[in-house]
């Protein structure tokens, strides 16, 4: 395909529309400037010239599995404008995550929040931690924190529960969490400390796949929700713990003013809000403290000291930064700071220095 991946136009008013040569399925200008903003207006997930290439790639296959020319997908979609939205969002949001990413704020978890929240949790009449996995993919983060939990409980808190819900925008990707059902070679990912017994492996043809047990799945719900329409849904459960990682990287200033400051106003007093590593939300004016690498609590609400150090009491990750760009190795030190974790030992411009 020679002019498939082409720039899109940065707005769009009209319907989709398109050529086809030959019977050869290319994909027009108008369609990929439609389909961008769409995903774009209702997920917040930024689809502008750099992500041209991507859009029309992953548009050309699914009209290639539709078996539909680029002017056909106009009237298809016209007609299943629902069903067809939702295919769009799942086919141009990024579903990829694995178990136990970014371990060091899994340690903090257990290290720091969990025994602080034990004697708060033991004064409520249904003595549960509440955690919110938002944007939760395909649900390894979900089944991550089960395992975290249901280890941590067992052996400091056996009188305590916990819940977990997942939610994400997209749709397929909340029914392939509800069925918890993984590749075996995901499990490569999980330490051997939270494996447990938690899995049942497949048999026959399926010998490939493992399955959630009871044991970490009934604690867990899921539920299709998108994160710019949280205010209007009024979501009144409160939460002890909210991850919402690697999210906001594609999301405007605006947009992560907004869901960050929906997600303070549902933490409980004493509860923290979980971003990525490579995310901030220091520069928003958010009513926020930072308490560890990407982790911040509510700085308007009671936070017991004593039970949320300012600075994550863990071993911070040494790093040696080998890069031939100045540039790179300057922001690498901005980047890779004691607040989030790490200590840079050095820097070298290449290998043999």
């Amino acid at each position: 395909m020679s002019n498939h991946a082409i720039k899109a136009k940065q707005t769009c008013h009209g319907p989709l529309g398109g050529t086809s040569d030959g019977g050869t399925i290319q994909v027009s200008d108008q369609s990929i400037a439609f389909v961008s903003e769409l995903v774009s207006k209702i997920t917040g997930v930024q689809l502008g010239t750099h992500q041209t290439a991507m859009v029309s790639s992953r548009l050309l296959k699914h009209l290639l599995d539709l078996g539909l020319s680029d002017q056909e997908y106009a009237d298809f979609f016209s007609k299943n404008q629902k069903s067809e939205t939702q295919a769009l969002i799942s086919l141009l949001t990024t579903h990829h995550s694995y178990f136990f990413r970014e371990y060091s704020q899994f340690e903090y978890l257990e290290s720091v929040t969990l025994p602080a929240l034990i004697k708060i949790a033991r004064q409520r009449e249904d003595r549960t931690i509440r955690l919110w996995c938002a944007a939760c993919s395909r649900g390894q983060e979900v089944y991550s924190l089960s395992m975290a939990l249901n280890r941590f409980l067992a052996e400091k808190a056996p009188d305590l529960r916990y819940k977990i819900w997942g939610t994400d925008v997209d749709e397929k990707s909340v029914q392939l969490a509800q069925n918890g059902v993984y590749l075996k070679e995901e499990m490569k990912e999980i330490p051997m400390a939270y494996l447990g017994n938690h899995w049942a492996p497949g048999t026959g043809e399926i010998s490939h796949f493992v399955k959630a047990k009871k044991s970490i799945k009934e604690a867990c719900s899921f539920s299709v929700l998108n994160l710019l329409e949280m205010s209007a849904k009024r979501l009144s459960q409160s939460f002890d713990i909210i991850f919402c990682r690697n999210v906001f990287i594609y999301f405007s200033s605006q947009q992560i003013e907004k869901v960050a400051g929906e997600f303070i106003k549902l933490l409980t007093p004493e509860g923290l809000l979980f971003v990525g590593i490579s995310e901030s939300l220091r520069s928003l004016g958010l009513p926020i403290q930072s308490l560890g690498p990407s982790i911040y609590a509510n700085a308007k609400r009671s936070v017991h000291p004593s039970a949320f150090p300012s600075k994550c009491e863990l071993s911070l990750i040494r790093v040696l930064c080998v890069d031939d760009s100045p540039s790179i190795l300057l922001l690498l030190k901005k980047i890779l700071t004691n607040e989030f974790g790490f200590e840079i030992v050095g820097t070298a411009a290449n290998g043999l220095e």
